[in-house]
């Protein structure tokens, strides 16, 4: 779509309803206008946090499953897109896109069938039990809270992330598996009703490699309950979600929920219970940011989006979660998550780190490692480290880009 032919006011409304917390009580998109809008600037800034996580995959050797891609939820489709634009259409045998919206559904199959021609795309006709009923029901929005130790200002405070204000409704926290068992233990599991074949045939195997993104705040909390069901039965998911302390919290809560029965790839340098969801750490969030193509800040239709919106083209606040059932690839010793933006002082960096051990807050000082410091300051460095050192000081710390195992 040509920046010339862009419905602001449509913009405008969705974005009301994104920060006024109203998403996820009725269909938004009134028209192919709207989803052509809202693909080429909101979903262009989601698409560019899908690049974050998917390069990162390709970097530590991970590979989805070929077999069928499911982009849940797929709005305007840019999480599918990037994914093929990433592993390529070889990767996958074929794409399904799901979504409440007839509309959004109709667009997303003929903007990738139009981009990668041959690959079959077509509509999931599976469903979560309630999330189909949405438009018809209206559901008012879900008021059930995460528990907050302190008021959301505070918890962004005490880190070095401040997140561009989304009006974010509060997420239900799904069930702990104290409460509920383990998925496997769950209730009679839910089984999609057909997926719809080339040959017609009907089936109700599950999606080989499933796409989730930016539905949580969307969501009650049984179509949460009915989604997870959905991802048990599942290869392998990969969801990508808004980076504020709630949403991220929730995620971190699904990850625990489905950890006995997969692999965590990502953003977890490990496999053990997660650091941030341990007693003594409600401040924190497990949260990262991507950066936007640097195109985008001498782009006069960027600036004018950002102008008229409210939006911060700088940094992307994300929260993710990638499960397999196959075994991780092999990390280097001492890999290390870097929770946030570290905390910079004239003297050293103080960076909140998580990994088997937990999440604890370790220094970086500028004398021990001066070109280091000087990285982390600039923001030109990954999220995932290799460090070495006992105890709370860092004595070694690289980018574990170079050193990923293939």
């Amino acid at each position: 779509m040509d920046w010339n032919e862009i419905d602001w006011p449509a913009l405008e409304r969705l974005r009301a309803n994104f920060l006024g917390g109203r998403a996820g009580a009725a269909d938004y998109w009134r028209s192919e206008s709207d989803l052509a809008s809202y693909d080429t600037t909101f979903a262009q800034r989601i698409g560019w946090k899908w690049d974050y996580v998917l390069a990162e995959l390709a970097r530590r050797g991970w590979s989805p499953p070929r077999g069928e891609l499911l982009d849940w939820g797929c709005g305007s489709g840019i999480a599918g897109r990037a994914f093929l634009d990433h592993f390529g259409v070889e990767s996958v045998s074929t794409l399904r896109v799901w979504d409440r919206s007839t509309l959004a559904r109709q667009f997303a199959t003929r903007r990738a069938q139009a981009k990668y021609p041959g690959l079959e795309v077509a509509p999931w006709l599976g469903d979560v039990p309630g999330a189909a009923e949405a438009l018809e029901r209206r559901p008012p929005i879900c008021r059930e809270t995460v528990d907050l130790p302190m008021n959301q200002r505070e918890a962004r405070a005490s880190r070095s992330c401040e997140p561009e204000p989304t009006g974010e409704t509060p997420v239900p926290l799904p069930p702990s598996p104290a409460h509920s068992g383990s998925v496997a233990q769950a209730a009679t599991p839910w089984r999609p009703r057909q997926i719809y074949s080339k040959a017609g045939s009907e089936t109700d195997a599950p999606p080989g490699t499933l796409l989730v993104s930016h539905v949580l705040n969307e969501l009650t909390p049984d179509q949460i309950e009915a989604l997870v069901r959905l991802i048990a039965r599942s290869e392998c998911v990969l969801w990508v979600e808004p980076g504020t302390y709630g949403v991220s919290r929730a995620l971190s809560a699904i990850r625990e929920r489905l950890r006995p029965e997969f692999n965590v790839i990502a953003p977890c340098p490990h496999q053990e219970h997660c650091g941030v969801l341990t007693a003594g750490n409600e401040r924190h969030w497990c949260h990262h940011f991507a950066s936007p193509p640097a195109e985008v800040f001498q782009d006069g239709h960027w600036s004018h989006f950002a102008n008229l919106l409210g939006i911060d083209l700088r940094d992307l606040a994300l929260s993710f979660l990638v499960l397999d059932r196959r075994p991780a690839p092999a990390l280097p010793p001492g890999a290390t998550r870097i929770l946030g933006h570290p905390r910079i002082y004239k003297p050293h960096a103080l960076l909140l780190s998580c990994d088997q051990a937990g999440v604890r807050e370790r220094k970086l000082t500028k004398r021990a490692l001066p070109e280091e410091f000087k990285r982390l300051k600039n923001r030109e460095f990954d999220s995932l480290q290799i460090m070495q050192g006992e105890g709370a000081e860092v004595e070694s710390c690289a980018d574990s880009q170079g050193l990923m195992m293939r």
